[in-house]
């Protein structure tokens, strides 16, 4: 006998660390007893669609991700998702409706505001309109603040920097709400055939993630440059798909060869196999100029004893404590993110001695499953 029933929205087409913390959040309430239905871009991806074995699905088109497509197909999908979805809430009736995007609940408001079900919200970005200005964010605020949040019954936060971002886009605080950070996701693929080059003499660092301009891989690239121009040994891993943004990766690879460093900097595309990636680097860095909500990654790298090297971006500050566990730059530049990766290379030790205290963090901090379980078990109470 099933305890309650939930309808899980899925409408990302690509696997990232937002749709890994769902999918965990979706197995705990399946391990707890819980019905739960997951509704999924019809467009998703194949590495996507091999994470939702064994889970409950449906494909709906969903209005989003449609890059090149014209409005009348845009319409269409709305159209199609409204009458899909409400369907299925009006013949099974679910308990909860989990909404994981702030898109999502404005596309999906419509049935949102006739159904019987409670509107659980896992926000993972600050709201739309606290990143926006003008005369549409003003119009866009009204309809946040008059409708959209009001659609919300409970509303879960992955960081304090969020929770109070929502606070001041306009939702006043409901009794059930929460603030639960995500742990490290776990992952169905867990192999992959990336080689590395060893070095025992350089200093290693990571990055895993978008190749995108807001994830500061630019930043990361030029600060290593300019470290081994000046004749210190380092080597870069970064992990992530090149083909994200085109321009972006190509203004990187242009710095790269005119530096001539390219031996040292290695695009070493998806990465699967966690215990190999963190076994050949020393320090992870996670050089996001814009306001992280929080980053899964640092997680991962507490798991296998590395620190993180960070900008004082977003939610990312409450998961590393400087010079303790990781570094935290005082500006999200360049300069200080080459001071912050030469204080590592003068001395390897410390990053081995952060990396234990990383570790230890993880329990401190409350990041281990049976926390994150308890937390996400009373929000259904």
């Amino acid at each position: 006998m099933y305890e309650k029933k939930v309808f899980y929205i899925f409408d990302s087409k690509k696997m990232y660390g937002k749709e890994r913390a769902n999918i965990q959040v979706a197995s705990i309430l399946i391990k707890n007893r819980f019905s739960v239905h997951l509704f999924v871009n019809s467009a998703l991806d194949d590495s996507f669609e091999r994470e939702l074995k064994g889970f409950c699905v449906t494909k709906i088109p969903f209005p989003r991700n449609q890059n090149g497509k014209d409005f009348v197909f845009l319409l269409r999908n709305f159209i199609l998702t409204l009458a899909v979805l409400g369907k299925k809430i009006h013949i099974e009736k679910p308990d909860f409706i989990i909404v994981p995007t702030e898109i999502a609940l404005l596309y999906l408001s419509p049935i949102l505001f006739f159904s019987k079900a409670k509107v659980v919200f896992r926000m993972g970005d600050a709201p739309i309109v606290d990143r926006k200005k003008g005369v549409l964010a003003k119009i866009y605020g009204l309809i946040w603040r008059h409708l959209i949040v009001r659609l919300v019954d409970i509303n879960v936060c992955i960081s304090s920097f969020i929770c109070e971002r929502m606070r001041l886009s306009g939702r006043k605080q409901a009794p059930k709400d929460a603030i639960i950070w995500n742990i490290a996701p776990q992952r169905t693929i867990k192999r992959d055939g990336i080689v590395y080059d060893a070095n025992n003499d350089a200093l290693r660092l990571g990055y895993i993630g978008r190749i995108v301009p807001e994830k500061g891989v630019y930043e990361l690239v030029a600060a290593a440059i300019e470290i081994l121009q000046k004749g210190f040994l380092i080597d870069v891993y970064v992990g992530g798909n090149v083909n994200d943004d085109v321009l972006y990766f190509t203004k990187i690879v242009e710095i790269i060869k005119k530096s001539k460093c390219s031996e040292r900097i290695h695009f070493i595309g998806h990465v699967n196999d966690l215990e190999k990636f963190y076994d050949n680097i020393d320090i992870l860095v996670v050089p996001s100029i814009y306001e992280e909500p929080l980053s899964n990654v640092i997680n991962e790298a507490k798991l296998y004893k590395r620190p993180s090297i960070i900008f004082p971006k977003g939610g990312m500050i409450e998961l590393v404590t400087h010079m303790v566990d990781g570094f935290v730059c005082s500006n999200s530049t360049i300069e200080k993110l080459y001071d912050a990766i030469l204080l590592y290379v003068n001395n390897k030790e410390l990053a081995h001695e952060q990396g234990i205290a990383a570790y230890e963090s993880i329990k401190k901090l409350g990041l281990t499953m049976n926390v994150f379980e308890k937390k996400w078990l009373n929000v259904f109470d």
